[in-house]
């Protein structure tokens, strides 16, 4: 990349949305990719408090804030029964939906894949996962090669996951 071309790149933004979503295309998108139900100001201010399709919403981007929200003061940021009701199916009793002393338990068991030696022995594992996919890709092949990319990502994910999950290459002998 040159110089000028650093200095102007700009990564990739979800498109902003600029009208209120009405609760099913809410619902959809939520599901299908987050970020795209975002306006414009999500992108720009610390904290954005409004009405969503599901209530009463906060969207907090500062660090000191979420601190605040999920652990110094998560009594009083409780989800409300229109939130449970149409994401408990989805996401169960998991730590997205569950408060109180369920979700300070659920938060424990989870601290230690959050600290930055596991954080960056993870993010070792699936650099080295990453090249060698990309390895096997430049591998020479006979003609020209066309890659699927839905299927090379899945395939990505499942060997990141078997990784840094179980330690092992599922595709070898560990597999059975």
């Amino acid at each position: 990349m040159t110089d000028a071309a650093a200095s102007t790149f700009r990564p990739w933004t979800p498109p902003r949305r600029t009208a209120r979503m009405s609760l099913l295309p809410f619902l959809w998108q939520s599901w299908r990719d987050p970020l795209q139900i975002w306006g414009e100001a999500h992108f720009r201010e610390l904290y954005i408090s409004g009405q969503s399709p599901l209530g009463r919403s906060l969207v907090v981007s500062d660090p000191a804030g979420v601190r605040h929200v999920l652990t110094d003061n998560a009594a009083n940021y409780v989800k409300g029964d229109l939130q449970r009701r149409v994401l408990g199916p989805m996401l169960a009793d998991g730590l997205l939906l569950t408060e109180g002393e369920q979700w300070r338990r659920q938060r424990r068991i989870m601290a230690p894949l959050f600290t930055p030696a596991y954080t960056a022995r993870t993010a070792e594992i699936m650099d080295g996962v990453c090249r060698r996919r990309v390895e096997g890709w430049r591998l020479p092949h006979h003609g020209a090669r066309v890659l699927n990319i839905d299927s090379e990502m899945s395939g990505l994910t499942f060997d990141i996951l078997s990784a840094t999950m179980f330690s092992d290459d599922l595709d070898g002998d560990a597999a059975g």
